[in-house]
């Protein structure tokens, strides 16, 4: 297999704009940060007639990177240590990139094409419109599909990923420990002013 690792995306950025020591900085800052998925609870879906623009430094990871053991991981060290992107997928995103331009390229992850394309179509069957997770407490976006052509976009330093829908997703809220105890609280409470009442009904009585 052709691995897309750091020497192949350097010999597709030779020369290019970004063929520089700052952008070599950009790629070993940008992490990404782990997200459990399992603690948060699905709120709603919204699809966007014209697709909805998320600003790349409000990603804050992708599927398949999404790893406790990558978290924290820079794109540069992706690059370096290993992925699991399709490399096919991000070798067919340069080679166009270098027919065409590095600018062509970042006009169209922001654009409705690439937010109503299919994704990941195989042999002719459809595949999946890209779609991203927003997370309510931590205000980033996830990217669920159209996910190689989104750690293209990081590679390259875009500011806009147009996707076509939204999934909205917040942690489940937990009970105070006060709250939990206050039923409990109230019945022993209860229990006790039922004692002495009875207590007092009984002394009455022997008078």
């Amino acid at each position: 297999m052709n691995y897309f690792n750091l020497n192949a995306y350097y010999s597709y950025i030779k020369g290019s704009p970004i063929d520089n020591q700052k952008h070599v900085d950009y790629l070993q800052s940008r992490k990404f940060d782990y997200i459990n998925l399992k603690e948060y609870e699905y709120i709603e879906t919204k699809r966007y007639e014209d697709g909805y623009i998320i600003p790349m430094d409000q990603v804050i990871n992708i599927y398949r990177s999404n790893d406790k053991d990558t978290d924290g991981w820079s794109l540069y060290e992706l690059l370096k240590n290993g992925h699991r992107f399709k490399h096919k997928s991000l070798h067919e995103f340069f080679e166009r990139t270098n027919a065409t331009s590095l600018q062509t390229s970042i006009n169209w992850l922001a654009s409705k094409e690439c937010a109503f394309s299919d994704s990941s179509a195989t042999n002719g069957s459809p595949g999946e419109l890209p779609s991203a997770n927003y997370y309510e407490d931590v205000g980033k976006f996830f990217i669920n599909t159209g996910q190689n052509r989104a750690f293209a976009g990081l590679l390259i330093g875009a500011k806009e990923y147009r996707v076509e829908n939204i999934s909205y997703y917040r942690r489940p809220r937990v009970e105070k420990e006060s709250e939990v105890l206050e039923q409990p609280m109230k019945h022993v409470l209860d229990n006790s002013d039922k004692s002495i009442l009875s207590k007092l009904k009984k002394w009455f009585s022997y008078k």
